[in-house]
């Protein structure tokens, strides 16, 4: 829940090492899901730069899912840089 208003708190759990891709036992969402549902562009881009993983799904959405809503476009823009990265990250890999 930290993630979903706090930042500071989020880079304090970041640093010691929580599990950042944990879901919860009520609706299975993940703190990049909470950032995301209360517009916390901030702590939805230190949970992106820690390496979360954005394709896990709650009940309902994958936290891009939640993005795609003109009210997000910041946030939106932000996971399809990281899904973009990712991709060239994959791809140089195979040419190895």
């Amino acid at each position: 829940y930290a993630a979903a208003l706090s930042n500071a708190a989020t880079k304090l759990l970041i640093q010691a090492d929580a599990n950042i891709d944990r879901q919860d036992t009520s609706s299975q969402s993940t703190p990049l899901h909470y950032a995301v549902e209360n517009s916390n562009t901030a702590t939805t881009l230190e949970l992106l730069r820690a390496g979360c993983n954005f394709d896990i799904r709650n009940f309902l959405f994958t936290p891009i899912l939640m993005s795609h809503d003109p009210s997000m476009n910041a946030i939106f823009e932000h996971f399809l840089q990281r899904s973009a990265s990712d991709q060239t990250e994959t791809e140089s890999i195979f040419l190895l």
